[in-house]
């Protein structure tokens, strides 16, 4: 079942970390995107934590799971891009601990929403 990582989404925003199921891994994991509206420019970016956890905010947002966007113990690597003005994706055909995903600053005309299906 996807899972969606952003819904809507303008430039700049940043999903959630996403872990990956362990029992999974060694399957393939496809990203995709949708525009929304009439999409003019921009990109996805995919990326892993590689080496680390990412950081909980606790309890004090309300939802003590959530993981923060730009801080953890290890080391972000950027896995690919997707275009953001079409229906595209992209297949990670290695392990991952760690995903998400996250618009540039050119997105533009609409808004863009995107999913992970594990173990493809």
């Amino acid at each position: 079942m996807p899972v969606d990582m952003l819904i809507t989404a303008g430039a700049s925003t940043y999903s959630p970390w996403h872990r990956l199921d362990p029992g999974r891994k060694t399957l393939k994991t496809r990203v995709f995107t949708s525009p929304n509206g009439v999409v003019t420019a921009g990109q996805v970016i995919v990326e892993e934590m590689v080496a680390g956890l990412p950081t909980s905010p606790g309890p004090l947002q309300g939802n003590p799971g959530l993981q923060t966007l730009n801080t953890g113990s290890g080391v972000i690597n950027q896995i690919g891009t997707l275009d953001a003005t079409k229906v595209d994706s992209l297949v990670v055909d290695y392990p991952v601990d760690w995903l998400r995903v996250r618009t540039d600053a050119n997105i533009a005309g609409g808004t863009i929403s995107a999913r992970l299906l594990e173990g493809e």
